[in-house]
């Protein structure tokens, strides 16, 4: 299996979670199977290579092929979305600085971005695509064309320049819009009534910062109004500490990405 067939491999299992929450059931179970049939062509082809092919392949790990370039431009995908905490997370920046400690001459220490976000614009993602017909536990998903705009999944674009290497490009792909309607409308607000309110989340949950680079589009959106974010920031601790952090940060907002993509969606 070459490295393009790995890659894109990793890719297509990483989209099953994208589709889920966009398209019909007979559209997802289509999709799914397509994926998986690539995804088998991809995987499965290391089978199929002689010894000799083997042994001329190109290197095995990130770190090989970042040392052994040989004038080819590197773009490494990372694809986040399980857990993450929205638009303040920084697990992009915590790759970057590690290739960059990697190679030794970075001219930053984590590179630069590059361009605008890159938001999904075709199909339906498109500025004036019409809002998806979605339940979740009896809520609509996103109740209208604002809000569904505000779910786009996203890519940023980083350089990291170096001083006599050529430069590495990271592409950090962010689907968390996606699933960001039901945690912080639910999940949240659930947790701040029956556990402890997550100040952090709160504050996430209920910020809108449009993206001033990118017409119709947000960085982050306010999935709950002021007044509830105050009414809940209000509300005591109902838990001890071990036990709420296990709760809210474990099961709450990390396992649920995974019950959102196979629980009770209908349309």
């Amino acid at each position: 299996m070459n490295q393009v067939q790995a890659k894109a491999c990793h890719i297509l299992e990483s989209r099953i979670a994208l589709v889920d929450v966009s398209v019909t059931s007979s559209q997802r179970a289509t999709i799914l199977l397509t994926f998986s049939l690539l995804c088998l062509f991809a995987c499965g082809s290391k089978a199929q290579d002689r010894p000799g092919e083997l042994r001329s392949l190109s290197p095995s790990s990130l770190a090989d092929s970042i040392r052994h370039a040989q004038g080819k431009e590197v773009h490494i995908f990372y694809i986040h979305g399980i857990g993450s905490d929205g638009p303040n997370d920084y697990d992009s920046w915590t790759l970057r600085k590690s290739i960059c400690d990697l190679v030794g001459d970075c001219l930053q220490p984590a590179g630069s971005q590059v361009g605008q976000w890159d938001y999904a614009n075709q199909n339906e993602f498109q500025i004036d695509a019409p809002v998806p017909q979605l339940d979740y536990l009896g809520e609509q998903v996103w109740k209208n064309s604002q809000e569904w705009r505000a779910a786009a999944p996203y890519a940023i674009h980083f350089r990291l320049d170096r001083k006599t290497g050529p430069s590495l490009y990271v592409d950090a792909l962010n689907w968390w819009p996606l699933v960001f309607s039901l945690k912080c409308r639910q999940i949240v607000v659930s947790d701040a009534q029956f556990v402890a309110p997550d100040k952090k989340r709160i504050v996430t949950c209920s910020t809108r910062e449009e993206n001033a680079g990118v017409p119709l589009r947000f960085k982050s959106y306010d999935w709950l109004d002021d007044a509830k974010a105050k009414q809940l920031l209000n509300l005591p601790s109902r838990a001890v500490f071990a036990n709420k952090n296990l709760k809210k940060n474990t099961l709450d907002w990390g396992f649920s990405d995974a019950v959102i993509a196979l629980g009770p969606l209908r349309t």
